[in-house]
C-alpha cells in the first residue's frame, strides 16, 4: 500500500521525461513549426505574383468582356460600365 506513487508525482516525472526528450529534438521541433509557415509564404507569394502578372495587365478585365480588342465581348456585355 505504501509503494504506490501519487498521481501528481507520476505526472511530474512524465512531464520532465517528455521535456528532456523534446529538448534533445530541438531541430525537429523547429522544422515542425517552420516548414508549414514557409509553405504558406510560398503559396501567398505565388498568388501575389500571379495577381501582379495577370490581373495587373490592362488586357484582363471582367471575365465576361474579355480583352479590350475583343469585339464579341463588347457585343456580349453591351458596353456595360464594368467593361469600360
Amino acid at each position: 500500500d505504501n509503494l504506490r506513487t501519487p498521481f501528481v508525482r507520476q505526472a511530474e516525472a512524465l512531464f520532465r521525461k517528455n521535456l528532456a526528450f523534446q529538448w534533445k529534438r530541438r531541430a525537429t521541433n523547429c522544422c515542425l513549426v517552420l516548414v508549414p509557415l514557409l509553405v504558406l509564404l510560398l503559396v501567398f507569394g505565388a498568388q501575389a505574383l500571379l495577381e501582379i502578372l495577370f490581373l495587373g495587365s490592362s488586357n484582363v478585365r471582367c471575365p465576361y468582356c474579355g480583352p479590350a480588342d475583343d469585339s464579341w465581348g463588347k457585343t456580349y456585355c453591351n458596353k456595360a460600365s464594368s467593361c469600360a
